[in-house]
């Protein structure tokens, strides 16, 4: 909840460097719409209910949910960075760094 609230305050860091912010979760379509208002998102958060995405990340845990993990995709499409077991504090600053690294 910290980390999709931590990245919507500074959602207009990640504008001006003209990168998209997107949630993505297990969780369904309602859930995710409750947790983006309740967070005040201001970016999307999608919902892979069947995990399909998850799985082809390779980032589903063993109870089905995904784990906590940070991709940078750059304008070629291509994953330029993973983070992964994503702790909160500091995360933005980091994923902040990796996009000024592009």
């Amino acid at each position: 909840m910290r980390e999709t609230t931590e990245f919507g305050v500074r959602y207009s860091e990640f504008e001006a460097l003209n990168t998209v912010v997107v949630g993505i979760s297990v969780d369904s379509v309602a859930s995710q719409k409750k947790h983006a208002i309740t967070c005040n998102a201001g970016y999307p958060l999608l919902s892979d209910k069947g995990g399909t995405l998850v799985k082809a990340l390779g980032i589903a845990s063993d109870s089905g949910s995904a784990k906590r993990t940070t991709f940078v995709v750059g304008q070629d499409g291509a994953i330029k960075q993973v983070f992964e077991g994503v702790k909160v504090d500091g995360h933005v600053d980091e994923v902040l760094a990796a996009v000024k690294a592009l």
